[in-house]
């Protein structure tokens, strides 16, 4: 296990301030980030955190860490592998009892030690656990080959029910509970619920005409909120009659985010649409100034989870492996955090999946780079009091706290094409210097980029890159031959500053090199303008 510890935790002198403080309102530093010995499978899931202890399911273990340190209390099992294959979903609490499941298996375990207390086998070899288990308050809810739910006591992993509970049109997305009540989707887009306590009078609470495949209803002071195609409509969760729905025009997925400022819902291709708590789509100022628009924000990746509430503002994850902080007064996105791999190690391992590309090293020979690369979340962040924990694809989990985390140095700035030293051609030039903070973040409002000490139009990109073409007919002129110096200056969400240096030598008599840029990377110029 390896833990990357920032500051030690700093005691607030007053209670009543402690408790005023205790919102996430970020940006914020990364504080410590764990990361196990080995993940043999990407987790699928969030942190559950229990009185300051963090509870979550990597790969082949399930692991208990202080909230406050990062530091590892326990884990499950200790030494050889337990029956049932990968943990892959987030573990729940039942009864006091801590309850993981993988494909057949459930297991109850002491939150405190960490030892067993009781094990579950599906009893029909045919069936599987599919999706994470949800729990009641007493009991667990998981569902076994999307057709069918099965109800275990935490206390002592026993079955409630006489027989599993048949769903005849196969379930469909994510299930959520409230009290003693289920609520969960089926495949002919209906809304239902159930008692656990009597699981046969499922009542069918709405029908829909098209939801999606990870579609999950989320509830809050007794609504519940759905997205419904482009509709986002809200629920009475007692009667089923319909509050209120608007219709957003996007192709929505996953389920919203929920709070005391409003709604946010994110589209497939990471359009995030933010309403207010009544149902009205809130707006917010063009780009000019000028006029009022629908708060409609690009997120420039789609989402690689459910968006959550933060505090005052909405956190999204998208498929850059970028966390993205949006504030619902104004559409604004106020931090941008872009999560790296921990080593070259696991940035080759993503190279050899097929993640990313690689950067040339200063003797000619590629190699892979850990700033090159970006891990997608495997869930939705999580919110406790002003601490935000992300955990990422490669079973790493990431805590962001302004209390106890501290951002010293300014962002890490790398010329990756061409060469930085090179000798070529201005024609049709791309020059792409990548740029990370993996403290706080790159704050891209900060960027200037210079040619020989002359502005030049330039473009930074949602996966970390800033780009400056040249050409005949771009922005940007020829640059004349000889030597050109870039010095391109940058600051962190905390105020850290880089000035970096680089430079080229020019020939404009040889032929263009049309520069390999990293993946992901647009090959041609255009899109919306870079800053000067």
């Amino acid at each position: 296990m390896r833990n990357l510890r920032l500051l030690a935790l700093l005691p607030l002198a007053l209670a009543l301030f402690a408790n005023a403080a205790a919102e996430f309102d970020g940006p914020a530093p990364l504080s410590w980030r764990w990361t196990p010995v080995s993940a043999k499978v990407a987790p699928s899931g969030k942190p559950l955190v229990v009185d300051g202890t963090i509870y979550i399911s990597v790969g082949d273990r399930v692991y208990a860490l202080d909230q406050s340190t990062g530091n590892e209390k326990w884990k499950f099992p200790t030494t050889q592998d337990v029956e049932g294959g990968y943990f892959r979903k987030s573990p729940v609490m039942a009864g006091g009892i801590l309850v993981i499941t993988n494909d057949t298996m459930l297991y109850g375990l002491d939150p405190a030690t960490g030892k067993q207390v009781w094990s579950y086998k599906l009893v029909d070899p045919t069936q599987s656990i599919l999706g994470g288990a949800v729990s009641t308050g007493k009991f667990v809810v998981c569902a076994l080959n999307g057709e069918y739910l099965l109800a275990i006591n935490g206390a002592d992993g026993k079955e409630i029910w006489p027989a599993q509970q048949h769903v005849f049109d196969r379930l469909k997305g994510g299930m959520v509970t409230s009290g003693d009540t289920l609520f969960y989707f089926t495949q002919t887009n209906a809304l239902c619920s159930l008692n656990v306590n009597a699981p046969a009078k499922v009542k069918t609470l709405g029908q829909f005409s098209t939801l999606s495949e990870d579609a999950v209803p989320v509830l809050r002071g007794g609504i519940l909120y759905i997205n419904t195609g482009s509709y986002l409509a809200a629920f009475n969760a007692t009667s089923g009659s319909l509050r209120w729905q608007i219709d957003t025009q996007e192709d929505l997925v996953y389920g919203p985010a929920v709070s005391a400022e409003g709604e946010a819902v994110v589209s497939r291709d990471g359009i995030l649409t933010i309403a207010d708590p009544y149902g009205h789509i809130k707006t917010m100022r063009t780009p000019d100034g000028k006029k009022s628009m629908q708060m409609k924000v690009d997120l420039q990746s789609g989402a690689s989870a459910e968006p959550g509430a933060a505090g005052a503002f909405f956190v999204v994850p998208t498929l850059n492996g970028v966390l993205n902080l949006v504030d619902p007064k104004d559409g604004e996105i106020v931090w941008r955090y872009m999560v790296h791999p921990m080593s070259e190690e696991a940035a080759a391992r993503l190279r050899a999946a097929g993640k990313a590309g690689q950067i040339a090293g200063s003797n000619g020979v590629s190699r892979p780079d850990p700033a090159n690369y970006s891990i997608e979340a495997a869930g939705p962040p999580v919110v406790v009091g002003d601490t935000l924990l992300l955990l990422a694809a490669d079973g790493s989990l990431l805590s962001f706290d302004k209390t106890t985390g501290v951002d010293v140095t300014g962002p890490d700035v790398r010329m990756v094409s061409p060469l930085a030293g090179s000798e070529v051609s201005s024609h049709d030039l791309a020059v792409a210097f990548r740029i990370s903070d993996d403290a706080s973040g790159v704050k891209e409002t900060t960027i200037t980029l210079t040619a020989n000490g002359k502005p030049v139009d330039h473009e930074y990109t949602a996966d970390g890159l800033d780009i400056v073409r040249f050409s005949l007919h771009g922005a940007n002129d020829l640059l004349p031959d000889g030597r050109v110096e870039f010095v391109l200056t940058v600051s962190d969400w905390l105020g850290n500053t880089t000035t970096a240096h680089f430079s080229l030598s020019i020939d404009n008599s040889l032929q263009p090199v049309y520069s390999q840029l990293p993946k992901g990377t647009p090959s041609a110029a255009g899109g919306k303008g870079g800053r000067r």
